[in-house]
């Protein structure tokens, strides 16, 4: 398995946020490195999910922050980086078919490897896309345009995880 990937590319006019948002991709990463083909077959901490679930959303969210910073838009910004949250006090019921889509899409994966080597892939991709993304573009997902500069470009928080991988 290659080392993880950590882009060395400098952000100066970016400022710190986005090169955090950047490096963040790295920790994700490394811990997924460690798992033991065993540790992919475990309970997460996230309800009704198993490690190689939670490893799979995480490919998901990369593709999504891939998308979205490619994805520029002219239109006035709906959301800032405090709106853009659907934040939920009900955890999930598993009834949400994104949910049931991610289950299954990771059991396609088959081999522990390949999670790995996806998500080092997509995931250094999605931090190396952060640090070359103009700070001043304006850009949508799931309906809403936001500035690239006061909001990360993720898929919504539900709550779901209590613990980390």
């Amino acid at each position: 398995m290659p080392a993880i990937r950590s882009s060395t590319l400098a952000a100066p006019r970016y400022g710190a946020e986005v090169d955090l948002f950047s490096r963040s991709w790295t920790a994700p990463r490394a811990a997924v490195e460690d798992l033991s083909d065993e540790d992919f077959g475990r309970p997460s901490g996230c309800t009704g999910w198993l490690v190689r679930d939670l490893v799979c959303h995480l490919i998901v969210d990369a593709q999504d922050v891939l998308i979205t910073l490619a994805t520029p838009s002219d239109r006035e910004p709906t959301r800032d980086a405090l709106t853009y949250w659907d934040i939920s006090d009900t955890p999930p019921t598993g009834d949400d078919p994104l949910d049931a889509l991610t289950v299954r899409l990771a059991a396609a994966y088959a081999e522990p490897h390949l999670l790995k080597l996806h998500l080092d892939d997509v995931g250094s991709a999605a931090g190396r896309a952060a640090l070359l993304a103009d700070p001043a573009a304006r850009v949508g997902t799931r309906d809403e345009i936001l500035t690239w500069a006061t909001s990360s470009p993720r898929t919504s928080w539900s709550g779901r995880c209590t613990t980390s991988i």
